[in-house]
């Protein structure tokens, strides 16, 4: 058989055969594409933290622990005015002391809680008071701060 030599409309259809294929399986939403995609983003994610990890930890509002900087570290934004922060707040702290971790506690009032703005600069004030551990936790654990007005005095 004699073997028939490619025409350039042969070439232009297999080029674009693989160029289609390329965009298919290499884009963004496509099966290889979204696999590296979601790598990168997982990676960049890791590497942001990792870029601000020393500063995050770098805070007087520690809790529980040995006390001097352990090698494990755990770092908690808390909103005062959450639900889950209040109710998760004893079991992390215990948790925190039963396996020698040091608790960093990170202040992070969201914008839909009004009021938690002031109890966590009240808790910064504590902190440079050297009693930040007792105020988070009357701040988590107790109700009766909310009906407070005078965050200033």
């Amino acid at each position: 058989m004699n073997p028939r030599k490619p025409s350039k409309l042969d070439l232009g259809v297999n080029i674009a055969i693989l160029v289609t294929l390329a965009i298919v399986l290499l884009g963004p939403s496509g099966v290889i594409g979204s696999r590296i995609v979601t790598t990168f983003q997982a990676w960049k994610a890791q590497r942001a933290i990792a870029e601000v990890w020393p500063t995050l930890t770098d805070a007087r509002s520690r809790i529980a622990g040995s006390g001097d900087l352990s090698n494990r570290t755990v770092v908690e934004f808390v909103d005062y005015e959450c639900s889950i922060c209040r109710q998760i707040a004893e079991e992390v702290s215990d948790a925190a002391a039963s396996h020698d971790v040091d608790l960093v506690i990170r202040h992070l009032p969201l914008d839909g809680h009004r009021d938690a703005g002031e109890p966590a600069l009240a808790a910064v004030c504590s902190e440079k008071q050297s009693v930040f551990e007792q105020a988070h936790q009357a701040l988590l654990l107790e109700d009766d701060w909310m009906e407070e007005s005078d965050w200033v005095a």
